[in-house]
């Protein structure tokens, strides 16, 4: 990518701005594509807005795979002072996956909220998507109300569903009675076998699994991403992550959920049938625990957290996580153009920039 003068910008990076975006940027800003050397800034900003810390470890490689993904828009609002070292005050990503246009990222730094910086990303972002073939935009708001009124006003988001993460430790998860040593992993004899047992085995993609998990996927959230199966593939073949493929009554049975489970994420789950998923929810969070005892990420601790994020309107897992002590740490909400997928099935991921 051929550098000007001050080895910061191209001229790629910054020809296809659109002229509006251009006129309505504070005095001294510039709206330039985010590359991979501007992940470090940009999640600084992040934490900043957010108004708390968070460890970069469980979030650079979400943010690298997002950014190396097909139809991804990167964008920065940057302060460019003549004699100071230029920064990042502002930055959106997002993505679109099966025509849905979902925003991964958008925060402004607090000294530079209320000045049209949000806006003036928004439109850019999303001016993208459109060219990528979006027409459905779904956000992920942190119940920020200038930022929600941003999402109703350009993006056309209304509020759908509440989220919540919820944090506790796997060692406190007590299925209801009668449920108990009802998931079997394959090769295993573990309790009794009954046509209501759920088997659980590897997932291993193959162009088979990847059409049946993106009509689960399209069910529960309302769109498909096998971009993301994939990317999670990956990480389970390098060891920080597990995932299962879940079966009704028998080894060979009809294929009724899936769960991911990882040093750097949780989730995401989902059962076609809700009743399912205290079931699977712990027994992938108890996999992951016995993979990581001994190691310096174990779970085997009391004192070291599990996050889930989960619908407000799921009836199943909501009250029993809490029931086992479980707590309810962050709100949000899923915001979008159009009410999609069934969330009530349904685990989320998390860090969260996505569903």
């Amino acid at each position: 990518m051929p550098f000007n003068d001050d080895n910061r910008y191209s001229i790629d990076d910054t020809h296809d701005v659109q002229e509006s975006v251009v006129r309505s940027l504070p005095r001294g800003l510039v709206m330039r594509r985010g590359n991979a050397a501007d992940e470090r800034g940009t999640f600084d900003v992040m934490r900043r807005a957010m108004g708390f810390d968070m460890n970069w470890d469980n979030h650079i490689g979400m943010r690298n795979h997002l950014r190396e993904s097909p139809h991804c828009s990167f964008w920065l609002a940057e302060e460019t002072p003549r004699f100071a070292r230029h920064r990042a005050v502002g930055y959106v990503r997002s993505i679109v996956r099966d025509s849905v246009w979902s925003l991964t990222e958008f925060f402004v730094h607090p000294d530079f909220q209320g000045r049209g910086v949000g806006a003036s990303l928004l439109e850019q972002a999303l001016a993208e998507g459109v060219r990528a073939g979006a027409d459905t935009r779904l956000v992920l708001a942190s119940l920020n109300g200038g930022a929600d009124s941003l999402y109703i006003r350009i993006l056309g988001c209304l509020p759908r569903v509440p989220m919540l993460l919820v944090a506790g430790s796997p060692i406190t998860l007590h299925l209801p009675l009668g449920q108990e040593d009802t998931v079997i992993d394959v090769g295993q004899t573990l309790g009794i076998q009954t046509p209501n047992n759920l088997y659980a085995e590897p997932l291993i993609l193959c162009p088979t699994l990847e059409a049946i998990l993106n009509e689960m996927d399209r069910e529960a959230i309302g769109f498909a991403r096998p971009t993301e199966h994939r990317y999670w593939q990956t990480q389970i073949e390098k060891g920080t992550c597990i995932g299962r493929l879940y079966r009704r009554g028998s080894d060979t049975g009809e294929i009724v959920g899936y769960a991911y489970a990882g040093t750097q994420q949780q989730g995401p789950l989902y059962a076609k049938n809700p009743s399912d998923q205290p079931r699977i929810f712990k027994h992938i969070t108890h996999l992951l625990r016995q993979q990581l005892k001994g190691s310096p990420l174990t779970l085997h601790s009391p004192a070291l957290d599990y996050y889930a994020a989960v619908a407000g309107t799921n009836e199943t897992l909501l009250p029993w996580l809490t029931r086992c002590g479980w707590r309810i740490t962050f709100h949000y909400l899923a915001m979008s153009s159009r009410p999609l997928g069934q969330l009530d099935r349904y685990v989320g991921h998390n860090p969260l920039y996505i569903l």
